[in-house]
C-alpha cells in the first residue's frame, strides 16, 4: 500500500509540473 501511495504521489507531482508548464 505504501508503495502505491508513493507512486500516486509522484504521478500527481509530475502531472502538476506539466500543468504548471502549460498554464505558465
Amino acid at each position: 500500500m505504501g508503495g502505491e501511495k508513493l507512486e500516486v504521489g509522484i504521478y500527481i507531482i509530475l502531472t502538476s509540473h506539466e500543468w504548471e508548464s502549460i498554464l505558465f
